[in-house]
């Protein structure tokens, strides 16, 4: 949960990471009041304090007590109360930092993962790049010593071991672009189709997180990144096979990530619009807001060290995907029949 409101000249931001013992307090100049929730485990929505006295901040929500005085945050949640101490504040306590960490670029030969290559080394990580093809990786890599690459199927587990086994552990940062489309006419049902995409959309990012996860978990930390799409937000016509697995990747990640979290371990989302790529050239319909592959490779990078769950982009395709999802059946419905027959 992440809360903020001013309090005189200062904003305090408050992050819960679940019911861990956990929590990071920042203090920044000014801002409007604002505050949103990240965990369904949580009941603190927001923190609204009174200035009574200046050594007591009292929540005007039931859910959040802040006493200065004892140096504490009470929180009631589902499963309990819970007692957190203030931590020493710092300027930005959501941020990712990127430099010095071991990332692992999986799906790096093309499109979105390969112009994501040169603002990861920007920004100072160490880098090791993944995909089927061992040439290309080759000819990615071009010999610079801040590249690895190391060849990997993600519909073969095996593949994903041995990359483990040859790095030495599992790296510290993982993003997941691998993945697969293909487009399906609205007078044909291809159970083949929707069996290849699920394979390697779906499934691939299942295995990769299984061989991944527990090290991650016993070791108290790391971030997977994996990449669905806005299509997965709301069904878009003619792209079930691949919006369906999409929308399982993301109710994947809003399913794990309360529970993740209490072992150190973030889980989180990139919700890409249209991309120029080598498969979204198979569409033959007019794109809306395409972007080129370096400007997403940008919003990207931007996401991970806001810290943010759901790294969506760009803001127009958002925004139109989150009006189409919260407008009725009936409406969207009727609006999805006026698209299939345009």
């Amino acid at each position: 949960c992440v809360c903020s409101d001013r309090v005189g000249v200062a904003t305090w931001h408050v992050r819960f990471l679940e019911q861990r013992d956990l929590m990071l307090l920042t203090q920044e100049p000014g801002g409007a009041h604002s505050c949103y929730s990240t965990s369904d485990d949580c009941e603190l929505h927001c923190v609204t304090p009174r200035t009574d006295s200046r050594s007591r901040l009292e929540s005007l929500c039931k859910t959040c007590t802040i006493n200065l005085i004892t140096n504490e945050i009470v929180v009631q949640c589902f499963s309990g109360l819970y007692k957190f101490d203030l931590a020493v504040p710092s300027k930005r306590g959501d941020m990712t930092q990127l430099k010095g960490q071991q990332f692992w670029l999986i799906g790096a030969s093309s499109g979105i993962g390969e112009a994501l290559i040169e603002p990861l080394l920007g920004e100072g990580v160490e880098l090791i790049i993944s995909a089927r093809s061992k040439d290309k990786l080759s000819e990615l890599a071009d010999g610079r010593q801040s590249i690895k690459p190391i060849t990997v199927d993600i519909t073969q587990p095996e593949t994903i071991r041995e990359a483990i086994a040859e790095v030495g552990r599992v790296p510290d940062i993982i993003c997941l672009m691998a993945g697969d489309y293909t487009p399906m006419a609205p007078d044909e049902f291809d159970v083949e189709l929707f069996s290849r995409l699920t394979d390697v959309n779906y499934l691939g990012a299942v295995r990769v997180l299984a061989e991944v996860l527990p090290e991650m978990r016993a070791r108290g930390s790391g971030t997977c990144f994996i990449t669905a799409s806005l299509s997965g937000v709301v069904g878009l016509p003619g792209a079930a096979p691949y919006s369906a697995g999409k929308a399982a990747l993301i109710n994947l990640a809003e399913s794990m990530q309360g529970i993740l979290a209490r072992d150190g371990v973030e889980l989180r989302l990139i919700n890409p619009g249209f991309v120029k790529t080598r498969l979204t050239g198979k569409n033959t319909f007019p794109m809306p807001f395409l972007m080129e592959p370096d400007a997403a490779a940008e919003a990207i990078v931007r996401g991970i060290k806001r810290g943010r769950f759901d790294i969506r982009f760009p803001w127009q395709m958002s925004v139109l995907i989150r009006l189409l999802s919260a407008l009725p059946y009936s409406v969207y419905l009727a609006v999805a029949r006026r698209m299939v027959q345009s």
